[in-house]
């Protein structure tokens, strides 16, 4: 006996000749002559090659069920990858940012060395400065950071206290405390 490979149109259309073929036969008999015949036809056994085609579309339903659990299951497997992924790049990029780097041992020099300069943190810089309804903001670089001042406000920089101020000409500058 020869496979056939049956998808739902397939089946669909199967489906729709039969109704069609019913349908335009029933058209030509009188009521009882119907009554008759489906009464005949519930009687009917099943022919071997219906009993194969309706063995093979539950064969098909049953494979493109399963087939679509199994896609949803590797789906759910490679998102959750994914997560196992980002939490250990999370991990990994907060252990660099709070663990402190590694000290090389250090020997004693066999001559004297100059004395290590204090670290001295860089001035802050003026970098702009905007009048907006009489409020007078100034941006200023403080380190890598750009933050935001009005005018007389304070602040802090590498241990030094600074603040925002005019000169005598009207521009805004920045003045050690």
């Amino acid at each position: 006996m020869q496979k056939v490979k049956l998808n739902k149109w397939s089946f669909l259309a199967l489906a729709l000749l039969s109704t069609s073929a019913l349908a335009s036969e029933g058209a030509s008999h009188s009521g009882e002559a119907v009554v008759a015949e489906n009464e005949a036809v519930e009687k009917v056994q099943e022919s071997p090659s219906q009993a194969y085609m309706r063995d093979l579309l539950n064969d098909s339903l049953q494979f493109n069920q399963a087939k679509l659990k199994l896609e949803q299951e590797l789906q759910l497997e490679e998102l959750q990858l994914k997560i196992l992924d980002v939490q250990q790049r999370k991990q990994e990029l907060r252990g660099q940012l709070y663990t402190p780097p590694a000290q090389p041992s250090v020997q004693a020099p066999a001559t004297p060395t100059a004395k290590p300069r204090p670290y001295v943190a860089p001035k802050p810089q003026l970098v702009l400065t905007t009048d907006l309804g009489g409020i007078t903001k100034a941006g200023v670089k403080v380190g890598s950071r750009l933050e935001f001042f009005n005018l007389g406000e304070k602040f802090r920089s590498g241990g030094v206290m600074y603040i925002i101020a005019k000169n005598g000409e009207g521009k805004v500058v920045i003045n050690r405390l």
